[in-house]
């Protein structure tokens, strides 16, 4: 099979702190200043000579007094210091922590990514769950993963030759209908019929927010020009745009059904190919859906549903379309 490409990965800009020593004594030339500064401004202030060449009880006394003033000022120059030292040390901390889990993802990224260039089926399948898993674990590169499953998905997978008609016949074989195109038996890599297919269940199960522990919030799914395997949206919500454009859907449940979809982005199947019957029902579509140009080998029903924005069917190849129930604001 053909190996994914990897995706390259930008890491966010990690801490890097200046020079400690020059830092610190920059701290302490600011100290030394303010303290003097102090000194000189209050003698000034209370008419008593900083330096003199000869002895006066009282000038003295006064100014070892303003001495000590300006010394316990620079107490809190020092505590700036302190605190300059702890904020390093936590940001030095903060950025080793960042590297280490750098260092993690890619060793776990990269073992998960080697597995999907095997050629035996179980092995691949593996990968991808490893990297489903990786994605679970890690919000900061989630997004890296799923893209690395969609390009996966995205990758060249031969349709079998079909029928729209029973009983077809090509070079004296009979051709699978559409309504079989559901069963592995009738592709001629059956094992990668069911990697895919399980692989597009890892990315919907986790588009469901009733899975909690592992929904995606705000996952961009790009499928276009993938063979989707039961694409099951049913439960599904779409939070960022969902684009299967010149997909090709099969099923082999008669039908993909979307029940309780709620779509909050665009979702995009322009020029797709459903190899099945698709329902629609108690559904919420807050943003555009597209199925221009798409063609369906199967009857369409929309049932219940609520579509806010535009539903776009022009072009479309339908050979039955219902609606039952449903609210529209526009369709073309």
């Amino acid at each position: 099979m053909t190996k994914p490409l990897r995706r390259s990965r930008i890491a966010p800009p990690v801490y890097q702190p200046k020079p400690f020593a020059r830092q610190y004594f920059l701290l302490l030339l600011v100290g030394a200043a303010v303290a003097l500064g102090l000194y000189l401004g209050l003698s000034y202030a209370q008419g008593v000579r900083p330096v003199s060449s000869t002895f006066d009880a009282q000038q003295s006394t006064a100014r070892i007094e303003l001495l000590k003033l300006a010394l316990a000022s620079t107490a809190g120059i020092a505590a700036i210091a302190g605190l300059y030292v702890a904020y390093r040390k936590q940001r030095n901390d903060e950025a080793g922590a960042v590297r280490e889990q750098d260092r993690v993802f890619t060793e776990r990224f990269s073992a998960a990514a080697e597995l999907l260039e095997s050629e035996k089926a179980a092995v691949r399948l593996a990968g991808l769950n490893a990297l489903a898993r990786l994605a679970d674990d890690s919000l900061r590169d989630r997004a890296t993963c799923l893209e690395t499953i969609c390009a996966y998905l995205r990758l060249p997978f031969e349709i079998p030759e079909y029928s729209t008609e029973r009983f077809s016949i090509s070079n004296g074989n009979p051709l699978p209908g559409t309504w079989e195109l559901g069963d592995r038996q009738h592709w001629k890599d059956a094992e990668e019929w069911e990697v895919r297919r399980s692989a597009l269940t890892l990315i919907t199960e986790r588009l469901k927010p009733a899975n909690t522990s592992i929904f995606w919030e705000g996952a961009r799914v790009d499928l276009r020009g993938a063979v989707l395997i039961e694409l099951d949206l049913s439960g599904c919500r779409i939070e960022s745009d969902f684009d299967a454009g010149n997909s090709f859907v099969v099923t082999n449940r008669g039908g993909v059904v979307w029940r309780d979809l709620v779509a909050e982005k665009t979702m995009v199947f322009i020029g797709a190919t459903f190899a099945c019957g698709l329902i629609i029902e108690e559904s919420h579509i807050q943003e555009r859906i597209y199925f221009h140009t798409t063609r369906f080998l199967s009857p369409v029903t929309f049932a219940r549903t609520r579509f806010t924005e535009h539903l776009s069917l022009s072009a479309a190849d339908i050979s039955q379309l219902e609606f039952e129930d449903v609210e529209l604001v526009s369709c073309a």
